[in-house]
């Protein structure tokens, strides 16, 4: 009897194993992220995005907030990218995102770019999506509406969005760009902040003008960021944009400008830190 006995707790106990066993290495194809030395790997395999997001954020500190994800779920993978470019692939081009960095100083108290501590994603307008049909068409035009008010009608914010995802042109991104400025919204913001990691310098700067319209508290870290963009029409912008939006912490990056090579960053970086300094 006591054999038979032992036999039975045996068997459970190895069938539990093998259950355990297999739904662990299911969960481990579908999940993987690891996070070292500012690194981050992901091997992600039809999952929620949401679930993704709130693991990145436990594994590396960073405050991850979602908003109306529904039931999203992706599949990526990459290796050792930094924190902020790896969750850019994460949150894919179906979301709009506003991220934000820790400040700190130097040794010598000198402002540091430093650290991302957190994110906020949210999904895009809704009705849109990535394909061209989406993109309503605009009403008829009554007939004593003149050629000129036609072309004056503002296009939706979906196609404006679009254009900077996915427009080859830099003159179009930089007209979006431009539109999205006259446009409200927190929608708009993030797409914003999107053109001012553009690849082309001249969207990147008309995205730190608006930014400095806007005045948004969002926009600070980023346009901070921007100070140190190798094209200086992009640094002066983003010299003007900070003195818009009237937060005395940028003195101190500003104030690193000062000697800028380029002479028109240089008025720009003067004029905003007299600017600031005055509001203190």
């Amino acid at each position: 009897m006591k054999k038979k006995l032992l036999f039975i707790i045996i068997s459970v106990v190895l069938l539990i194993t093998v259950v355990f066993n297999v739904y662990a290495g299911e969960a481990a194809d579908k999940l993987l992220i690891e996070y070292k030395d500012d690194l981050l790997t992901l091997m992600i395999k039809d999952t929620l995005l949401k679930e993704v997001l709130d693991e990145i954020g436990h594994k590396t500190g960073v405050k991850v907030t979602s908003h109306d994800l529904s039931e999203q779920k992706i599949t990526v993978e990459f290796h050792a990218l930094p924190l902020d470019e790896g969750i850019r692939k994460v949150i894919g081009p179906h979301n709009n995102s506003i991220f934000f960095y820790e400040e700190k100083k130097g040794e010598d108290g000198s402002p540091l770019l430093s650290k991302l501590t957190e994110v906020r994603i949210f999904p895009k307008e809704e009705g849109m999506s990535d394909s061209p049909e989406s993109v309503k068409e605009a009403p008829p035009v009554p007939d004593n509406t003149s050629v000129a008010e036609e072309t004056t009608e503002k296009p939706p914010f979906s196609e404006l969005y679009r254009n900077i995802l996915e427009s080859k042109e830099p003159e179009v991104r930089e007209e979006a760009v431009e539109k999205l400025a006259e446009m409200e919204g927190p929608e708009v913001l993030g797409a914003l902040l999107l053109a001012l990691e553009d690849e082309d310098g001249d969207v990147r700067a008309s995205a730190a003008e608006a930014l400095g319209t806007r005045k948004s508290k969002e926009a600070f870290e980023p346009l901070i960021k921007a100070l140190s963009d190798k094209d200086p029409w992009v640094r002066e912008s983003a010299a003007d944009a900070l003195g818009s939006l009237g937060d005395p912490r940028a003195i101190n990056y500003l104030k690193m400008l000062l000697e800028d090579e380029d002479e028109d960053v240089r008025e720009s970086v003067a004029t905003s830190v007299k600017l600031l300094e005055a509001m203190e």
